[in-house]
């Protein structure tokens, strides 16, 4: 019998790419992913988003962010802690406008 990584496998290692700031290899993980199962989990976003974070590559979480159908609280903290303050403050008050707490 074979076997096939899942959303967990996927979501463990982004969030691994994420602690060693490797955003690329994180991106291209959920990339994957999109084409093997269509749409990732919440948590999966999330830890790309974090990856982009700590790679310092704040245009890519925005980026990541707006692919989301319905983005949480963790993945809005995250872009929030990448962007520039410019950018965090239009953040904040989308979170505001969604009601979701921050």
């Amino acid at each position: 019998r074979s076997l096939q990584p899942d959303v967990i496998a996927y979501s463990a290692t982004t969030s691994a790419c994420a602690r060693a700031c490797r955003w690329a290899q994180a991106t291209n993980i959920l990339a994957s992913l999109r084409v093997i199962w269509c749409l990732p989990d919440m948590i999966t976003c999330s830890t790309s988003i974090t990856a982009c974070e700590r790679g310092s590559s704040w245009q890519q979480s925005l980026c990541l962010l707006v692919e989301m159908s319905e983005p949480d609280l963790i993945a809005y903290n995250a872009a929030i802690t990448a962007s520039a303050w410019e950018q965090s403050l239009a953040l904040l008050s989308e979170l505001e406008r969604h009601s979701l707490r921050a």
